[in-house]
């Protein structure tokens, strides 16, 4: 049994950051307390915080498709050296993550690649158009994929949204929404049609 001993860290415990140490056996915390001294390793943190990995439920990871603005692997080590634990990507890639095919090429290229825990949305619809569902039972079955998201295209008809909510729930998903009714845009529109657009003469 290896103990881990973080000493002398900022830690939020009852509602508060305070001073504690924290030890860890295999992989468990197992004590909270000011002053521990036995263990295996001791790091001093030196008075820097300390929490448990943070979990970031809307990234690009780019890969497949975009590879020259990010990589499973850039992408996930950044997320490392920022204290983050576990990704969920977007299905918004080249090929779109609507089917089975790509959701387990996908796996594949996280196991070689991902220096973190890393998920992924399937696409609500096909090839994120908002015309047709994917596959709800076939994509959420995949340990990989964490939910439904059409990210970067909101499903503009409401029969769709409702079908893929109920969809979602027969399988014990959810369904994350990038909510914006397309209706409301005007050629041009760059900013909230208010004041600020009225007075500088811009499309709101």
């Amino acid at each position: 049994m290896t103990k881990i001993l973080f000493k002398n860290g900022n830690v939020f415990y009852h509602g508060k950051l305070q001073k504690l140490d924290v030890l860890i056996e295999n992989e468990t915390i197992t004590e909270i307390k000011e002053n521990i001294s036995q263990a295996d390793r001791i790091i001093d943190l030196e008075g820097k915080l300390l929490a448990p990995g943070f979990v970031d439920i809307h990234v690009h990871l780019r890969e497949p498709g975009f590879e020259y603005k990010e990589t499973i692997a850039s992408g996930t080590n950044s997320a490392k050296y920022g204290g983050y634990t576990h990704l969920v990507a977007m299905a918004n890639t080249i090929p779109c993550m609507d089917n089975i095919e790509t959701i387990k090429d996908f796996e594949k290229r996280v196991k070689k690649d991902a220096k973190v825990h890393t998920y992924t949305y399937s696409a609500i619809t096909k090839g994120l158009k908002g015309e047709e569902l994917v596959d709800f039972n076939v994509n959420s079955k995949e340990n990989i994929v964490a939910g439904f998201s059409d990210d970067g295209k909101g499903v503009q008809s409401k029969d769709m949204m409702e079908m893929a909510m109920k969809a979602a729930k027969a399988n014990g998903s959810i369904i994350v929404a990038h909510c914006e009714d397309e209706a409301e845009l005007e050629p041009g529109a760059c900013i909230n049609d208010g004041n600020y657009a009225k007075e500088h003469g811009l499309v709101g």
